[in-house]
């Protein structure tokens, strides 16, 4: 019975050695996990029997990303405090059975300030599976913001990949691009127009800096003017226009002129062409005169209203007017008729035909 017992002993004994490449991995306190199970035959793969201190070594041979990491100092491994001096199978324990966790990973317990992608603000709140993409390494996960953002980037690619020069990790929508770094500062009213207004279809390459290129359905001018509407308009309102009317044409704008829209003198629209610069010029239909007292109407009115008139009729004709005739019109004495003749200041000048003496007792009446 002794003798069948170890001799079945002896078979197994067999069997396990002829199964197993050597007396290492038959004496082996488990099977290692599933990642590591094709090297599991020779087991120096792993170690080193004559110095145990060169298994860090034997690991970076196959893991040489993370060999790079421990000699960037980047990433998780890179990162770690007394790094030199830490064997990776204090963290990473095997022979434990081939569904085993050796990476031991806790994701509320994780700092991400050991990584080269700190979490800050908004990112804070994310979900690791958010990033970090199911059966793939953590490390593979990428930095930049458009691989995670390209879906609400709305910029189509046109500005690069370098989100974080306009965007904070706060929020999408408070942009800090400085335009004023660009040829076309955003000054008073371009500052609060959305890009989509000038950018249309996200197109920034080559967007026209001329004000008619946005603004020629507000050109009252037609396009006539040239040298650009900066000459006369500022960003802060099409209507405050800094055009020097007296110095640029020697026709000052004073009174009710300064109200005036342009295309009151100007009918034709455009502003090159000759317009008269006399009163009559522009006024012939209001002139009551009819032409009477010249093409001076600034002798008696002013540029702000017809009426009052400044004309005094003791000084300026000798003639004063008192009684019933301080309140006739002027029409009354200065007819039509008498339009081209020079007018008495006698009585029987104008009263002739109510003169009952038919003209015998003289001319002055008074």
């Amino acid at each position: 019975m002794v003798k069948r017992t170890l001799l079945a002993l002896m078979l197994v004994l067999v069997s396990s050695l002829a199964a197993a490449s050597s007396i290492e991995t038959l004496l082996m306190p488990g099977k290692v996990a599933n990642a590591h199970a094709k090297i599991e035959s020779e087991c120096t793969n792993c170690h080193d029997r004559s110095n145990r201190t060169s298994q860090n070594a034997l690991c970076m041979s196959c893991h040489k990303d993370i060999a790079a990491n421990f000699k960037e100092r980047k990433g998780f491994h890179g990162k770690l405090a007394s790094v030199s001096e830490m064997q990776c199978h204090g963290c990473h324990t095997e022979h434990q059975g081939r569904d085993a966790d050796i990476v031991k990973l806790v994701p509320e317990q994780f700092n991400h300030k050991l990584t080269d992608f700190p979490l800050q603000e908004a990112h804070t709140t994310l979900a690791c599976n958010q990033c970090h993409q199911s059966g793939k390494k953590f490390s593979d996960a990428t930095t930049t913001c458009v691989s995670c953002h390209k879906k609400d980037e709305p910029h189509q690619g046109q500005l690069g990949d370098n989100c974080a020069s306009c965007h904070s990790k706060t929020t999408w929508l408070n942009a800090k691009f400085d335009h004023s770094q660009t040829k076309f500062p955003l000054t008073n009213k371009h500052a609060d127009v959305p890009c989509a207004a000038c950018h249309l279809q996200n197109h920034y390459k080559n967007t026209p800096d001329q004000c008619a290129s946005c603004h020629a359905p507000d050109d009252v001018h037609r396009g006539t003017r040239t040298g650009g509407c900066a000459q006369c308009h500022s960003t802060a309102s099409w209507t405050t226009a800094k055009f020097n009317h007296a110095k640029e044409t020697g026709f000052a704008l004073l009174g009710a002129h300064a109200q005036t829209d342009c295309t009151s003198c100007h009918t034709s629209g455009r502003m090159q062409d000759p317009i008269p610069k006399d009163c009559r010029g522009c006024h012939r239909a209001q002139d009551a005169h009819a032409g009477r007292m010249g093409d001076d109407c600034s002798k008696c009115h002013n540029s702000s209203n017809w009426k009052p008139t400044t004309f005094d009729h003791t000084r300026d004709t000798k003639f004063t007017l008192s009684g019933p005739h301080e309140k006739l019109g002027c029409d009354r004495c200065h007819s039509a008729s008498l339009a081209t003749q020079k007018l008495g200041n006698t009585c029987n000048a104008c009263h002739r035909a109510q003169d009952v003496h038919v003209g015998q007792l003289g001319s002055e009446c008074n």
